[in-house]
């Protein structure tokens, strides 16, 4: 029960401190997520908030969120760490 609190409040705070780095929003990955969610080749911003966020099957909409274990979770809490 312990190990599982602290493993829980491990997470909690990652997410909080959190964020996506600019290698990762200049990478290839991430122009060709953009493109496949927004179907355009160069999107807008308000085309990728759209894509990402609002449609039925927004980013991280079936994650669990490690900030307060609700459904729907951040889209940094989909990536890995390393962006």
């Amino acid at each position: 029960q312990q190990i599982s609190r602290s493993v829980s409040s491990i997470r909690k705070r990652q997410s909080e401190e959190s964020g996506i780095s600019l290698a990762y929003l200049l990478s290839t990955q991430f122009l060709e997520l953009a493109q496949r969610r927004t179907g355009k080749e160069d999107p807008t911003f308000y085309e990728l908030g759209d894509a990402f966020f609002l449609s039925g099957q927004g980013i991280g909409a079936s994650g669990m969120c490690p900030r307060d274990g609700e459904l729907g979770c951040s889209f940094v809490d989909t990536l890995p760490p390393k962006h």
